[in-house]
């Protein structure tokens, strides 16, 4: 079965689980340890840090069965780069995920976010070029010439 990284590194099949600490339901905090989530803009990234939540208190609970309780386990998420937040994490006593979209879907989805929905810019093809083009430096014109090696 093709994977781009190896198997969790499991010791009797569980993901690490520590003391969240007093504060855990507003803990911003850097850590290097625990289950860390970095939220990708217009990925989802609202649904995957409730599910993350979930996870980690389940696992607290299936764990607290075994060893000390903990309401849920130490867990970490936020919109930003993850080699910023989690740049020291302990490989070995950490799990860092996060969720991947399609880079065209995800474009269309922040436009209209960003610019129809916020700034009320008219949904035209112009408008969404222009977009493209100014904000993220794709060379629009280049990458739809029908002479090109894109396919699509």
């Amino acid at each position: 079965e093709p994977r781009a990284f190896g198997r969790w590194p499991a010791v009797n099949d569980t993901l690490p689980c520590f003391d969240p600490g007093s504060g855990w339901r507003t803990d911003k905090t850097p850590t290097n340890t625990g289950f860390l989530f970095t939220k990708a803009f217009k990925c989802g990234s609202s649904t995957g840090a409730g599910i993350h939540l979930r996870i980690a208190r389940n696992l607290a609970r299936r764990r607290s069965q075994m060893e000390q309780y903990y309401q849920v386990c130490r867990a970490r998420f936020g919109h930003a780069k993850a080699n910023k937040v989690f740049a020291n994490r302990d490989k070995r006593r950490s799990f860092l995920w996060t969720l991947v979209r399609d880079p065209t879907s995800r474009l269309v989805s922040v436009f209209f976010h960003m610019k129809v929905s916020r700034r009320n810019v008219p949904p035209t093809l112009e408008n969404f070029v222009s977009f493209l083009t100014e904000e993220t430096g794709i060379d629009v014109p280049k990458y739809l010439n029908e002479d090109s090696d894109h396919e699509g």
